[in-house]
């Protein structure tokens, strides 16, 4: 097989994942991919199915009209993900160019041994016209430096946790990086995640809490008898000598308060089996300042492997806040190997499908808290909480931030506020 037959073999499958890709999410490839040209599909079908879609045709309707439909959706499960789009759209325009490039080196040669200066300059000026734009503004280090200054002074950067000496020691969630927050099981991963979420919706942020694991009406009623300092327990038993009033007018009317505190700025996604793409499109859709997932281990994936899925998930994750600019929380469940061990406190090997999460983190913080081993007979009311900044990739790694965590009030305080 001779270069030009490698490099159509190679483009056509490029233009047949590409166009999976629109087959699930049209309207993001549309708005990032509009620079690539329908004239540089080799394959005339998916060439008139991408134009049909730019034109606003409904996908589906394009790829039935081409006779594309069941070659695109049996392309989709070979695809990690569908906003693997950009790097599909780059390797059809990169190939076209190549493409163009071996069309063009005899032509060239020639030139070369007939010394013919001006037709070898004209070769290579068409070729350069020919180079692929992918519309990405590549910007200087002085414009970087600019927007840099700006957002500091407005203090866009970085969402703040609100926890005093845990935004002494992070500087808050930066914009565009992935913080994992892990812990075993009951020890307050969601209670602290939607601690930071609720906090940065009530001043003012935009937040999307993807809750896989829990529905939106419990993690609403955690939070409202959190503020009431009473039992989800005794609620659902309507137990009313535990609750404020001996009734639950009380809890119904505190549940519509915490609510109009945060007004449109807190958004609860409890959709089962959410997909990366599903999430991509709820960002994509509300536009929220800060995405907090609960928790990897249940976002919807066609990996098998475990250690790849957990890193797939994070690596995906993690471009979303890339490309929407925005801090991403993830939480993680910790593997049982810590429990089996003296010395409790976890450590980077006890993410379970650890692998690649380690490396992709920008930030991996654990709670601890040593009452949850010893389980006193009688159990505090406020737990002594350290949490460990195993992972910062702005900042000193290894720090232990001490918290009082009100266990009534499912809230995490700074020392001495309570």
């Amino acid at each position: 097989m001779n270069l030009p037959d490698t490099l159509l073999q190679h483009k056509r499958q490029a233009e047949r994942l590409f166009c999976a890709c629109v087959l699930v999410i049209p309207d993001n490839i549309r708005h990032d991919c509009g620079w690539l040209d329908p004239k540089s599909f080799t394959d005339e079908r998916y060439s008139k199915f991408w134009k049909a879609v730019m034109g606003g045709q409904d996908q589906y309707t394009a790829a039935i009209d081409n006779q594309i439909y069941n070659d695109l959706i049996d392309a989709g499960l070979e695809i990690v993900s569908s906003f693997a789009y950009p790097g599909f759209a780059q390797t059809i325009a990169d190939d076209n160019f190549y493409l163009r490039l071996a069309e063009q080196a005899p032509k060239l040669a020639k030139t070369v041994i007939d010394r013919d200066k001006g037709k070898a300059k004209a070769i290579i000026d068409n070729l350069a016209k020919d180079a692929p734009d992918t519309g990405d503004n590549i910007v200087s280090t002085l414009d970087v430096a600019i927007k840099l200054g700006e957002a500091v002074e407005a203090e866009r950067r970085a969402i703040k946790t609100h926890i005093v000496p845990l935004d002494h020691a992070l500087g808050g969630f930066e914009r565009e990086t992935l913080t994992i927050l892990a812990a075993r099981p009951s020890m307050g991963k969601t209670a602290l995640a939607f601690q930071f979420a609720r906090s940065a919706a009530s001043n003012g942020h935009k937040v999307l809490y993807c809750s896989i694991e829990m529905s939106a009406i419990t993690l609403w009623a955690r939070a409202t008898c959190g503020a009431l300092e009473i039992s989800w327990r005794d609620v659902l038993d309507k137990n009313y000598s535990k609750l404020p009033g001996g009734n639950l007018d009380q809890f119904r009317a505190e549940a519509v308060n915490l609510a109009a505190i945060y007004n449109d700025t807190l958004l609860i996604d409890d959709s089962g089996r959410l997909t990366l793409d599903m999430i991509w499109q709820r960002v994509a859709r509300y536009e929220p300042d800060f995405l907090v997932v609960d928790h990897q281990g249940l976002v919807s994936h066609g990996e098998v492997n475990p250690v790849k899925r957990a890193g797939m998930v994070a690596w995906g994750l993690k471009q979303m806040g890339k490309e929407f600019e925005i801090p991403v929380l993830m939480l993680q469940q910790l593997n049982r190997g810590v429990e089996t061990r003296d010395n409790k406190r976890p450590v980077m090997s006890d993410l379970r499908e650890s692998g690649e999460l380690e490396e992709i983190a920008d930030t991996v913080i654990f709670i601890y808290r040593d009452d949850y081993y010893t389980m006193p007979e009688n159990p505090p009311k406020v737990s002594d909480t350290e949490l460990i900044i195993a992972k910062h990739r702005s900042g000193t790694r290894n720090q232990g931030v001490r918290v009082d965590y009100h266990l009534p009030r499912q809230w995490f305080y700074r020392k001495g506020d309570i």
